[in-house]
């Protein structure tokens, strides 16, 4: 119910306001209806917005913006997933099957290696290929996410000589920029 309905109901039992269209204080009431109406209309904006279940827009990237970064490459409901996934993360899940689920909720596919006598981790990533941007990001949320205490790699697959040659790249090339080798690696 709108605001100028209810306000016209409650009133009209009283029965000391002329409450009929045309009348002053129908106006009034009128006026004061579309400021609450507006009100109510942010209000309930708001609260949508304030759950990942049922946010659409603002609700879901600033959420994303407290845990990582936008991603609206992604659709809603990946993004509603992975939100959810990333915010139940919790202390107890740093064991090989966390891992894995750290990796889901990252939205990569991939397999966990451990390596406990070189306290050493190895996020395989071989099964597609990731853009520059995207391996970027995936390697931003790995030093959020992981223990600080563990070594950790992340193997990322699918290089192309051809995509390299057919930016003119030679080693010299690549070389003067003074690249490392890992930096190269992520690069490719």
């Amino acid at each position: 119910m709108r605001s100028l309905e209810s306000m016209i109901n409650k009133l009209s039992p009283l029965g000391v306001y002329n409450l009929n269209k045309g009348s002053i204080v129908y106006a009034e009431l009128a006026a004061f209806a579309v400021g609450l109406d507006s009100l109510r209309d942010t209000l309930d904006t708001l609260l949508k917005e304030a759950f990942i279940e049922t946010a659409e827009d603002f609700g879901i990237e600033n959420t994303e913006r407290l845990v990582g970064n936008v991603r609206e490459d992604l659709p809603l409901e990946k993004r509603r997933e992975m939100l959810t996934e990333r915010l139940s993360f919790g202390a107890g899940d740093f064991t090989l099957k966390g891992f894995e689920r750290l990796m889901k909720l990252m939205g990569v596919e991939g397999r966990v290696e451990e390596y406990p006598k070189e306290q050493r981790l190895v996020l395989n990533l071989t099964e597609d290929v990731y853009s520059l941007p995207e391996r970027e990001w995936i390697l931003s949320q790995a030093k959020v996410l992981l223990p600080a205490h563990l070594n950790w790699d992340v193997v990322f697959w699918g290089f192309d000589w051809s995509e390299s040659d057919a930016h003119n790249n030679t080693f010299l090339s690549i070389d003067s920029k003074g690249y490392t080798w890992e930096k190269i690696d992520y690069l490719v």
